[in-house]
């Protein structure tokens, strides 16, 4: 049985929840962390491992690593492509706690972290499809 479609106002405000409930127990929080990206990049992280990307992302200075993000994030967050990376870590979360990007009012929590560290540290799966992200990408 298919889910229910969700307006956008709800899809915010299910996230903004997730990550209230999520910032409550810091350092107990799951240790997968999620990816988007095209089925074409999907193939090769999953067969080369991760390379960083450089950007200034609305910031002065350019910085460089992957973005992950708590949940699966979709075109609304800034996300391009079709296909979710579930990354599982072998330590703490916090030991991401220096990549995280915080930004106020953010209803998703979102880190910029090395490739290298994330290669070295965690496993990469492919996650099963999300319903509202193929909602995202039809309605463009």
């Amino acid at each position: 049985m298919p889910r229910p479609r969700l307006t956008p106002e709800e899809r915010r405000a299910r996230a903004r929840l997730r990550a209230l409930r999520w910032r409550r127990a810091p350092g107990i929080g799951p240790r997968s962390l999620f990816h988007v990206t095209t089925a074409d990049n999907a193939a090769l992280i999953l067969a080369e491992g991760f390379k960083d990307g450089r950007g200034n992302y609305m910031a002065t200075l350019v910085y460089e690593g992957v973005w992950l993000s708590h949940e699966p994030l979709d075109c609304n967050e800034g996300a391009e492509g079709d296909t979710v990376l579930e990354v599982i870590f072998d330590c703490a979360l916090d030991a991401l706690d220096g990549w995280e990007w915080v930004e106020e009012n953010k209803p998703y929590r979102e880190w910029l972290v090395p490739a290298e560290f994330i290669n070295r540290n965690a496993t990469v799966r492919l996650s099963p499809p999300d319903d509202e992200m193929a909602e995202c990408e039809d309605s463009n």
